[in-house]
């Protein structure tokens, strides 16, 4: 089975910009200077390190990225400010107990950047048309948030199973990254 044009690490047409910014052969749209930076991996906080951003999507980090910024490029001055890396939820249910609003108060203020949801829940009551209506309202959130297709294969009565064709259909969308559980 493919999938639709985009994937879920790149999702973007844009990828060849972001390494011709990070060369110095275009110019990022935003760029954040002389910020500190919490490493995750190494457990290092380092000073003076920019951050240059094309469209929705970081470039470049590194210490002197002057090379990324042009005329146009909108500078922000992060002295004193620190830059630490957002939290992806791998694994959530948006359409279980909350809003999506809600859920996202709560998630921003953790550090949370990225989520990804099941969809079993709506998917046996609405059908696909349920479902595609409820992946439209998590679209245009303060966060990224990405979607698995219902499996549905189980034991259960409750549910019926979801048929090839709406499966390939559903894994077409740019917004779908996967299967999810049942």
């Amino acid at each position: 089975m493919t999938r639709g044009k985009s994937s879920f690490f790149a999702q973007t047409r844009d990828s060849e910009k972001l390494i011709q910014v990070a060369l110095g052969e275009k110019k990022a749209d935003l760029a954040v200077v002389n910020a500190r930076l919490v490493n995750v991996f190494t457990k290092e906080i380092l000073d003076n390190i920019s951050v240059s951003i094309k469209g929705k999507w970081i470039a470049a980090v590194g210490n002197d990225l002057k090379h990324c910024i042009g005329a146009k490029t909108e500078v922000i001055d992060a002295k004193g400010k620190t830059i630490i890396p957002g939290l992806i939820d791998g694994h959530t249910h948006l359409a279980w107990l909350f809003t999506a609003n809600e859920f996202l108060k709560h998630a921003m203020k953790g550090g949370t950047t990225t989520i990804i949801t099941e969809t079993l829940e709506p998917f046996p009551v609405s059908g696909y048309d349920g479902l595609v209506d409820f992946l439209e309202s998590l679209k245009d959130q303060p966060i990224k948030i990405f979607s698995t297709a219902p499996f549905m294969a189980s034991i259960s009565h409750a549910s019926r199973g979801i048929s090839l064709e709406t499966l390939k259909k559903l894994l077409s969308r740019e917004d779908i990254i996967g299967l999810g559980e049942s």
